[in-house]
C-alpha cells in the first residue's frame, strides 16, 4: 500500500529527529510520572501549622457563634455586648432607666425641651453639685415654682411620684448617668443615699428652688 506524501514527510522528519538525539547521546524515551516519598520535614512542619490553627482559632473565633460574626444595627449595639465592669454596668443601667423615665421630657441628649418645657441637665448646676442630695430629692418628691439653670429661667412642674415605681438601685444609677453624660462629672451616687432620702422626706411636697438651696451643696 502506498503512503500519501504527507505521512511520508511526518516520518523521515521523526527519523531524523530520533537520529540526532541518538547522535548526541540522548534518551529517546518517553517521560513518565513517577511517585517519590514526601520529606518527613515537609508532614511534620504541616503538622505544627495545623496543630496552631487549631489553637488560634479555638481562643480567637468565639465557637463561630452568630452573635459574634452576626451583623449588627449599629455601633451602640456591638458596645452593648462588650464586657462591662461594675461602674460601666449600672451607669448603662442608669442610661435605659433615665431613657424610659426622664428622657421623654429632658431628652435623650440632656439638653431639654421647650415642649413639654424641661430645663437642661447637661451642665446643670442643680445636677454638678458636689453631693447629690439636691438631685435626688428633686427625682424622689418633684419640683414647682421658677428656677434657673445655666441662666435661663424655668417655670415647669416635675410631678410628684414619677420615680415611686422605681427600685433604689435604679433611681441611684439613672441619677449617676445624668451626673457622668454630656460631660458631667460629678459623683455616683448609691443606693443608700436614695433610701436615706426616701426615708427622711417621704410625703414631703415639690420642692421649690428656694428650699433646695437649704440642702448645703457637699450633703
Amino acid at each position: 500500500m502506498s503512503q500519501s506524501p504527507k505521512s511520508s514527510r511526518r516520518d523521515r522528519q521523526s527519523s531524523t529527529i530520533h537520529g540526532d538525539d541518538a547522535s548526541r547521546g540522548g534518551d529517546v524515551s518517553e517521560p513518565v510520572v513517577e511517585f517519590g516519598a514526601v520529606p518527613l520535614w515537609l508532614i511534620v512542619l504541616l503538622g505544627i501549622l495545623t496543630y496552631w490553627a487549631q489553637l488560634y482559632l479555638d481562643h480567637n473565633a468565639a465557637g463561630f457563634q452568630a452573635r459574634v460574626y452576626g451583623s449588627f444595627d449599629s455601633y451602640a449595639q456591638v458596645d452593648s455586648l462588650q464586657p462591662k465592669s461594675d461602674a460601666e454596668a449600672f451607669l448603662a443601667r442608669g442610661k435605659v432607666v433615665y431613657e424610659q423615665t426622664c428622657g421623654v421630657c429632658h431628652q435623650p441628649t440632656g439638653l431639654g425641651s421647650q415642649s413639654p418645657l424641661a430645663p437642661p441637665l447637661a451642665g446643670s448646676e442643680w445636677v454638678l453639685t458636689p453631693g447629690a442630695g439636691r438631685p435626688i430629692v428633686i427625682a424622689i418628691n418633684g419640683l414647682q415654682g421658677e428656677i434657673t439653670v445655666k441662666g435661663e429661667k424655668f417655670n415647669a412642674a416635675m410631678p410628684q411620684g414619677l420615680t415611686d415605681t422605681l427600685s433604689d438601685t435604679d433611681l441611684a444609677a439613672a441619677i449617676s448617668y445624668i451626673r457622668q453624660s454630656w460631660g458631667n462629672k460629678a459623683s455616683i451616687v448609691s443606693p443608700q443615699q436614695i433610701k436615706s432620702y426616701r426615708d427622711k422626706f417621704n410625703g414631703h411636697p415639690q420642692w421649690t428652688a428656694e428650699e433646695l438651696l437649704q440642702i448645703p451643696v457637699e450633703e
